[in-house]
């Protein structure tokens, strides 16, 4: 028997297939490298500046988490101020210890800065999925990377290689796909020093917003995130309930049932997180 949760998800997998198939753009199958790979400096990882993403941030992020991508694109200075932060991630040495929040910050920063980076690069474009080849042409995820320490990363590694194993949940909250479904983005960069309290409130920021959270009488209805990495919230819909209500507002919080728990998963809208500006 096929579950309401596999029914949904794959009526909004077809959806989300059918609106933007004809928007797609192939790139080529170049890999882009930005960042330096041959950095002459070599800083401690926890002693990265990320002062001048947070200027940039503040900049061109709205309180609802949209970019002004226009703005930022006409911009050669903050583009320039843009490439220079990639650099410094660059001269991180990845070999000295670090605390295992000090890396996440870091590795959360490269991940949003690099999708940023990315988009201005394609700009105008209407979802981030234009940059996602069918026919094995340039994919976002795969093919722009980040030098950091010598070695090139890209989307895909540093979400399912670096920071999902380090078990924290939250970092679905944090790491942003440029997307109106996706997390948003937050007007300040993340820190070792911070970043228990930022994850706090990016999950709670999280399901406060309707097209991530939606109580019904007897059921909830949340993001296909936590479909996708339902591994990383719990095995049963059951242990998700528990793993998010701490994040939801105490009206919104579900009975905890001893079974099946009554959960949907809502369509992923990939338009860009663009505010117009």
């Amino acid at each position: 028997m096929v579950s309401t949760v596999t029914k949904t998800l794959m009526a909004a997998v077809v959806l989300s297939s059918i609106s933007l198939t004809v928007t797609r753009t192939t790139y080529g199958d170049q890999v882009i490298h930005v960042g330096s790979k041959d950095s002459t400096t070599s800083v401690p990882l926890d002693r990265i500046s990320h002062r001048s993403w947070t200027v940039l941030l503040s900049r061109y992020v709205n309180e609802n988490g949209s970019v002004a991508y226009a703005s930022w694109k006409q911009s050669d200075t903050d583009r320039r101020q843009l490439s220079d932060y990639l650099k410094q991630l660059s001269s991180a040495d990845l070999d000295v210890p670090s605390s295992p929040d000090d890396r996440m910050a870091f590795w959360i920063n490269a991940y949003n800065a690099l999708t940023i980076d990315g988009v201005l690069q394609h700009y105008p474009i209407k979802s981030i999925r234009d940059l996602a080849s069918d026919s094995g042409g340039f994919n976002i995820w795969d093919d722009y990377q980040l030098y950091v320490d010598g070695k090139p990363f890209s989307l895909n590694q540093i979400e399912h290689e670096i920071l999902r194993p380090m078990a924290d949940s939250r970092i679905h909250f944090a790491i942003v796909c440029a997307s109106k479904s996706c997390p948003a983005l937050t007007r300040e960069a993340y820190s070792g020093e911070k970043l228990d309290r930022q994850l706090s409130a990016d999950a709670k920021r999280f399901f406060e917003q309707p097209q991530n959270f939606v109580r019904e009488k007897d059921s909830v209805s949340v993001s296909a995130i936590l479909y996708w990495y339902r591994e990383d919230f719990g095995e049963t819909e059951v242990e998700m309930i528990h793993r998010i209500t701490p994040w939801l507002k105490p009206t919104s919080r579900l009975p905890i049932p001893d079974n099946e728990a009554p959960i949907k998963f809502l369509e992923y809208d990939w338009s860009l997180n663009d505010s117009g500006f």
